[in-house]
């Protein structure tokens, strides 16, 4: 009984292996995805769905959350502010935020995207779609923060330096954070959708 067992694990592997080395390591996992020696991190089966689900929800919950702030009351609030005192508050706000929210809009989106692989074979249903409108939205707000705010938040970091519009840069720049905000509070409503109709 013994000798067979080594007998298949040893075939399991030579097999394993020749696929590799032929330059097909992924259609190896999925042609081999049934058997017990398949590695369970390519087979989705490593992490629990649920909890990388409510992991992502979790960070949505937190980027989501700074776009309310603004759209209910800061966006409005940093209008009426002088421009001097914008400058300081950005200044003051990147210096301590800034990495924090670089991680968790990454993190988001490599949960999306893991979620979206491991759902690939169902891709009309909820989970699926659901997190791809989130994904998507979230990859705005990326585009958005890099293309546009980053940009303005880094030239009030020279503020009074640089010779420019600063009025106009701060309206603008309330002006993207609220459209961002839009993109995350969205992202946040499609993936409480599968949660709720459960």
């Amino acid at each position: 009984m013994v000798n067979h067992i080594h007998c298949v694990v040893r075939h399991k592997k030579q097999f394993l292996f020749g696929r590799f080395y032929k330059g097909l390591p992924f259609l190896l996992v999925i042609s081999a995805k049934k058997s017990s020696l398949t590695t369970p991190i390519f087979t989705g089966k490593l992490y629990d769905m649920d909890k990388l689900r409510l992991f992502q929800l979790f960070i949505t919950i937190i980027l989501a959350s700074q776009g309310i702030f603004y759209i209910l009351a800061l966006a409005e609030a940093f209008k009426n502010i002088s421009v001097p005192t914008f400058a300081e508050t950005r200044k003051a706000i990147d210096l301590v935020i800034a990495d924090r929210l670089r991680f968790l809009y990454y993190a988001h989106l490599l949960a999306g995207v893991i979620i979206l692989v491991s759902c690939r074979d169902n891709i009309r249903g909820a989970i699926f779609i659901t997190t791809l409108i989130a994904t998507v939205l979230v990859l705005a707000d990326v585009i958005l923060a890099i293309k546009g705010s980053v940009p303005i938040n880094n030239s009030f970091q020279t503020y009074p330096d640089m010779n420019a519009d600063w009025r106009a840069l701060q309206l603008t720049w309330l002006k993207l954070i609220v459209i961002r905000g839009t993109c995350t509070i969205t992202a946040l409503a499609a993936l409480l959708f599968p949660w709720l109709n459960k």
